[in-house]
C-alpha cells in the first residue's frame, strides 16, 4: 500500500512558542554541523534561511502567486536558533520496534539489513537532492499501545531501557538520530516524558507523540482515534525546551506523527488547537516507492 504521512515539525528552543492553528506552519531551522553534534554551530545565514525556505516550497518568491501556501514571510521574522537541522538537512527515517515485525522495518530485518537499507535511502535522497544532504534516523516506538490495560490500567507498554540504547547504538553507526515515538494510551505526556529525560538529554535524541493512541475517557487503543489537545502540545515544547536550556543542547525536534488531512479530524489521529504564536513547517514522509521520483519531478518543476 501506497501511504505518504504528513509530520508535522517543530524545534523546541529555536523560539519561545506555543502550538497554534493560526499558524498551522512551523519554524525550521538550520545547522551548519553535523546532525546530533553538540559543537557550537556556526554563525547564522539569514539570508541562506529565507531562500531555502523558499525552495522548500517549491515557489520562486514571496510574491509568488502559490506563496501564500506556505507562509514564508515568518522566515523574515522570527530567526531560528543555529544547531536546529532544518530546513538545510531532510530526515530519512526508519520506523518501528525491535519486538514486532508488523510494526516497520526496524523489527522486520536483522540489524546489519537495516543499516544497509537506510544507508541505500540517504544516498538515493542525497543523489536526487544534493543541496539538502539527507540525515539517517532511526524512529523508535518506545511506549507502545496495547490492547491490554496493563497492570496500572493505562494500555501502555514502555520499553526496557536495553531496547531504547539499542535504538540509540543504531543510530551511532549510521552517524544518524533517533526519534522517540512514544503511544500513551489511556496516560499523560506529564508522566510519560520525564521517563524519557536521560534520553532525550542526548544531542542527537528527539521527540514524536502520536495523537491517535493518545487515549480520553476510558477508551481502550483500536476502538476509538484519539487526539493530543494544543495543552498537550505545548506542554511536550515547553518540556523539550527546558531540556535543551538546562543542558546547552541543540534545537530538538519535535514530530506529531498524523496521516495527511489528520489535523482536520481524519481516523488517524486529531490534533487540537489554540493560542496563536507557534509557527510549523509541514512535512512530506513518503513511505512508498516512487518518492525519490516524486522529489527529482518537484525540483525540474
Amino acid at each position: 500500500m501506497c501511504l505518504i504521512f504528513i509530520y508535522i515539525i517543530g524545534f523546541s528552543d529555536v523560539f519561545a512558542v506555543e502550538y497554534s492553528k493560526g499558524s498551522a506552519v512551523a519554524t525550521s531551522s538550520t545547522v551548519g554541523q553535523r546532525a546530533g553534534a553538540a559543537a557550537a554551530p556556526a554563525p547564522f545565514d539569514i539570508a541562506s534561511y529565507e531562500r531555502k525556505v523558499l525552495s522548500n516550497a517549491n515557489v520562486a518568491s514571496t510574491s509568488s502567486t502559490t506563496a501564500g501556501l506556505w507562509p514564508a514571510l515568518y522566515a523574515k521574522t522570527v530567526i531560528p536558533k543555529p544547531g536546529a537541522l532544518l530546513p538545510f538537512h531532510r530526515i530519512i527515517a526508519y520506523y518501528g520496534n525491535f519486538y514486532s515485525t508488523k510494526l516497520g522495518v526496524l523489527g522486520e530485518y536483522p540489524e546489519d539489513v537495516v543499516i544497509a537499507k537506510l544507508q541505500g535511502e540517504v544516498a538515493k535522497w542525497n543523489a536526487a537532492d544534493p543541496s539538502t544532504p539527507a540525515i539517517p534516523a532511526i524512529d523508535y516506538i518506545a511506549i507502545t499501545a496495547q490492547g491490554s490495560p496493563g497492570a496500572d490500567g493505562k494500555y501502555r507498554f514502555r520499553m526496557p531501557a536495553d531496547q531504547v540504547n539499542h535504538a540509540i547504538n543504531l543510530a551511532n553507526k549510521v552517524h544518524g538520530i533517533v526519534i522517540l515515538d512514544i503511544q500513551i494510551g489511556l496516560s499523560d505526556l506529564p508522566t510519560e516524558l520525564p521517563l524519557l529525560e536521560p534520553y532525550l538529554k542526548q544531542p542527537n535524541v528527539h521527540l514524536a507523540i502520536d495523537p491517535e493512541f493518545a487515549l480520553h475517557n476510558g477508551a481502550r487503543p483500536g476502538t476509538v482515534v484519539g487526539s493530543y489537545s494544543s495543552a498537550d502540545i505545548n506542554y511536550a515544547i515547553s518540556f523539550l525546551t527546558k531540556i535543551t536550556q538546562e543542558n546547552n543542547l541543540p534545537p530538538k525536534v519535535l514530530i506529531i506523527t498524523a496521516d495527511a488531512g489528520s489535523a482536520g479530524g481524519n481516523r488517524h489521529g486529531r490534533l487540537g488547537f489554540a493560542s496563536e504564536k507557534a509557527q510549523y513547517v509541514p512535512a512530506i514522509h513518503p513511505s512508498a516507492a516512487g518518492a525519490v521520483q516524486w522529489l527529482q519531478d518537484l525540483l525540474q518543476e
